[in-house]
């Protein structure tokens, strides 16, 4: 079991697609992240502890829009506004709500059951403020089942 560092909106993108049933990521060729390796060992239980960051996470680390310890990226639908704030900005929320601490390390069973009580409609429409009704649902539906679909793997993950 390996420990990793990632950014809070990261795990739950992670759990949204899975809820939405990928079972196996594959590789981003254009940007050339780890989102992809980090997703398959998190689903599979391959990572046993996490430490949260706003920064460069190892999901972030081979992406080509990283510089400096930072997205160099922006986002198209707000107006070109720089990924990077608006990852810290949503991750600052999630960090707040969930009561999580930056750089303080997890035993990420811990975090789903967390996630599980936690994760509300309101919360997904306070982090992501921009996004749209449907967008909110999906994030939320999908999110949930992909945090149930990894916690119930832990019951028979000794068998």
């Amino acid at each position: 079991m390996e420990s990793i560092r990632i950014k809070p909106h990261h795990l739950l993108d992670i759990l949204k697609l899975h809820g939405k049933g990928i079972e196996v990521f594959v590789k981003d060729m254009e940007f050339g992240h780890d989102f992809y390796k980090i997703a398959n060992e998190i689903i599979n239980l391959e990572v046993s502890e996490v430490t949260f960051t706003r920064d460069c996470d190892d999901i972030c680390e081979p992406c080509k829009h990283r510089a400096n310890n930072e997205c160099s990226d922006y986002v198209s639908f707000l107006d070109n506004y720089s990924k990077d704030k608006l990852n810290k900005e949503i991750d600052d929320r999630l960090l707040k709500i969930l009561g999580i601490k930056e750089e303080e390390s997890y035993k990420l069973e811990d975090i789903f059951n967390l996630l599980m009580k936690k994760l509300s409609y309101s919360l997904f429409e306070e982090v992501w403020e921009y996004a749209n009704e449907e967008e909110l649902q999906f994030r939320f539906a999908f999110t949930i089942m992909g945090t149930y679909k990894v916690l119930e793997k832990y019951k028979y993950k000794d068998v």
